[in-house]
């Protein structure tokens, strides 16, 4: 994966190469602050250079309008009457030097064709190409009455341009975006055998999980440049507005030369119909998705990386969430703490300390809720096991179990239900946290659990879809139940599992692509 390369390291990876790069790579990915400065001045050179070129383009379609249709006014060498050949091949120079300016993004498309993988600059290259090879058919015939289609060649040339206009400056929002958050959530996809080992559902990823993604918190998306690069897979549409064009304007040729309508008219017939419908076909199939996708993302605090992952989105069946996207920071209210017969008051403020300690040690939406800076060198507490809705724990000396009054009473312990049930019956997401120290409940803490009301939308929303939701959490105490009562019904309820690492820890590894930032 190439997040886990340093971001010093080149990447030489095929997807890199021609124009499957992203603008302003330089063999580097984007992982930190480090390289920030060095693609924002790259980025400004790749706009100076889109600048150079979207000008120059123009300039020779101008040309080419005039030359085309007002040529025979101008005389001398550029009457098509009295100098036909020195007529084409001025024309045929300025589509050239036109051409010139996107050579890299014809190259590209021409490669698409052979490869019958066409993408966006395909119809640009088969226009253009077949419009020099009509040039230089007439310049070798040599014959008086022809007319030259040399502009519209010119006119997809500049849609070219623009269609590269819009890439760029999707980039550059994109990464203005990326680099000025101080912290984003990246929509990225999940190995299905990683998915199904964490669900601990066999099914996943073959049968019932087509595509599942995971929200992922940091400061930089992996593999940034990398997103950038990938083909979008509705390329292929391409595909079926190339071969049907040129295969409508090949059976009018063939039925022109069958009328007796000559070869020059009947080439002229050919030409008129590629340059008619390659253009018109990028200007539908390309630049407008592509324009109504880059107006989605300006001006929102969310931006797509590349096209193709709305496709992805399509197909996705499960999102997994960690348990701070639910339940972050203030989650978590600590209404009362009450002093079993077990402890003396005095020794309250070592229990809290020691059950803090665990806590953090554990992760989960208990962690760091006491306030209290502990290391575990000087607690040194061992997390001796973990179920649902309890926990047994070492600190020192000291055996501590933790968890609800159910189970207290398994391992054995009494329990004072004293207004418990009046508690968690009245506050929503409330539970009592009943502390025994050596087999003895000294404290117990009453909780309240509060949600995300960004989360319980999206879940409400990802529902509605028929889109399954995971919550990964290190908390005990977060279960299916919880999050009903927290969210309420849901046609697809939120699946909890539990992890045995906090969030912090939490491996990244299994993750593959990084696709939507917000």
């Amino acid at each position: 994966h190439y997040a886990q390369k340093p971001h010093t390291e080149s990447v030489t990876t095929p997807k890199y190469t021609n124009l499957d790069r992203a603008f302003a790579f330089d063999g580097h990915e984007y992982r930190s602050k480090d390289n920030e400065a060095a693609i924002k001045e790259a980025y400004e050179k790749e706009r100076l250079v889109m600048l150079i070129r979207g000008v120059g383009t123009a300039f020779f379609a101008v040309i080419l309008l005039i030359f085309d249709l007002f040529g025979k006014s101008f005389g001398g060498f550029f009457d098509p009457v009295l100098y036909p050949t020195t007529h084409i091949l001025m024309s045929f120079q300025f589509l050239l030097l036109a051409s010139a300016l996107s050579y890299k993004q014809l190259w590209d498309g021409f490669k698409g064709i052979i490869q019958a993988d066409p993408r966006p600059y395909s119809m640009a290259s088969l226009s253009v190409f077949l419009t020099m090879v009509y040039n230089l058919t007439l310049a070798v015939i040599g014959q008086t009455g022809f007319a030259l289609y040399n502009f519209p060649a010119a006119v997809i040339l500049v849609l070219c341009v623009g269609y590269d206009y819009l890439v760029l400056e999707r980039e550059i929002a994109t990464f203005k975006k990326v680099s000025s958050w101080d912290g984003i959530c990246t929509l990225e996809k999940i190995d299905p055998a990683s998915l199904a080992a964490e669900t601990g559902d066999k099914s996943v990823g073959t049968s019932s999980v087509g595509r599942a993604f995971r929200l992922r918190r940091g400061s930089a998306p992996d593999n940034y440049f990398h997103r950038l690069n990938r083909r979008n897979p509705a390329d292929k549409i391409y595909n079926y507005i190339i071969a049907p064009v040129l295969a409508l304007a090949m059976v009018i040729f063939i039925v022109s030369l069958a009328a007796n309508r000559g070869f020059v008219q009947s080439f002229n017939i050919f030409i008129t119909v590629i340059q008619m419908g390659l253009p018109s076909f990028m200007a539908i199939s390309a630049i407008l998705p592509f324009f109504a996708l880059s107006r989605f993302g300006f001006g929102k605090d969310i931006a797509v990386l590349n096209e193709a992952d709305m496709a992805d989105y399509k197909e996705m069946d499960t999102v997994v969430f960690d348990e701070k996207d639910a339940f972050g920071e203030g989650a978590l209210n600590i209404s009362r703490i009450a002093i079993c017969d077990g402890v003396r008051a005095c020794d309250m403020y070592s229990v809290v300390e020691d059950v803090s300690a665990v806590f953090d040690k554990l992760g989960g939406a208990f962690a760091d809720s006491f306030g209290n800076e502990k290391s575990d060198e000087a607690y040194a507490v061992s997390i001796d096991s973990v179920v649902h809705r309890g926990v047994n724990a070492t600190v020192g000396t000291k055996r501590y179990t933790i968890g609800s009054d159910e189970y207290l009473a398994q391992c054995g312990i009494y329990v004072s239900g004293y207004s418990d049930r009046s508690f968690t019956d009245s506050v929503v997401g409330g539970i009592v946290l009943h502390v025994a120290l050596d087999g003895v409940e000294v404290l117990k803490l009453y909780v309240t659990y509060s949600i995300a009301p960004a989360f319980v939308d999206m879940t409400k929303q990802l529902s509605a879809r028929g889109i399954n939701t995971v919550l990964r959490t290190a908390d005990p105490y977060i279960d299916e139940e919880l999050l009903a009562n927290l969210i309420g019904e849901l046609e697809h309820p939120v699946k909890v599992v539990k992890t045995a690492a906090s969030e912090k820890e939490a491996d990244a590894t299994d993750m593959v692509d990084g696709s939507l930032l917000a």
